[in-house]
């Protein structure tokens, strides 16, 4: 604040973002107790004050925020933490500042069976402002994982250590695609 010549320090930081008339900050914090992590505003036209939650509760992942420039909401995903630390069944949500006022727009049971809103996405909103574009993805991964292998003295000739890891991979001159393309398709 330059005339009070006042000034907030903000610690873990983990994304912000303005609105389009600079109106609202809005940032996510992601604090390492996880006592504070949440979804926090700065109203920019009201007498300077300290941020206020919006959002969020212990053990919450907040992303992808987005502002709607013609309506003036957040786009804005949240999920509850797992076991290993990363966000499980993402929820899409609508943060309206005026109103101060959350709406739950998108949950894992209305989505179609399998697919979940992962916590890295891109939103994007049409230029009226009224639809909102974002991804989704199956819910499991379809990948084969293997044990890592630590080659050493004892296993480095050993025949079945050295099969355990050994993939085939078979191109045909007819394949409609290169191999390097079939693992991406």
């Amino acid at each position: 604040n330059l005339p009070d010549e006042a000034e907030i320090e903000l610690s873990d930081v983990s994304s912000f973002q303005f609105d389009s008339t600079s109106s609202y900050f809005v940032f996510v914090k992601s604090d390492k107790d996880a006592k504070s992590t949440g979804l926090y505003y700065v109203d920019l036209n009201a007498k300077f004050a300290l941020p206020k939650k919006a959002d969020g509760a212990e053990s919450y992942h907040i992303a992808n925020l987005t502002w709607n420039e013609k309506k003036t909401v957040l786009a804005y995903t949240i999920g509850k933490e797992r076991y290993d630390g990363k966000p499980d069944s993402n929820q899409l949500r609508l943060w309206n500042p005026k109103e101060n006022k959350i709406d739950t727009l998108l949950t894992i049971e209305k989505l179609k069976a399998g697919l979940v809103i992962p916590n890295t996405n891109t939103f994007r909103w049409t230029e009226d402002g009224n639809r909102l574009f974002f991804g989704t993805k199956v819910a499991s991964d379809t990948a084969e994982y293997y044990d890592k292998i630590t080659y050493n003295d004892s296993n480095y000739y050993n025949v079945d250590t050295i099969r355990k890891q050994t993939q085939l991979d078979m191109w045909h001159v007819k394949d409609p695609r290169i191999k390097t393309h079939q693992k991406v398709w």
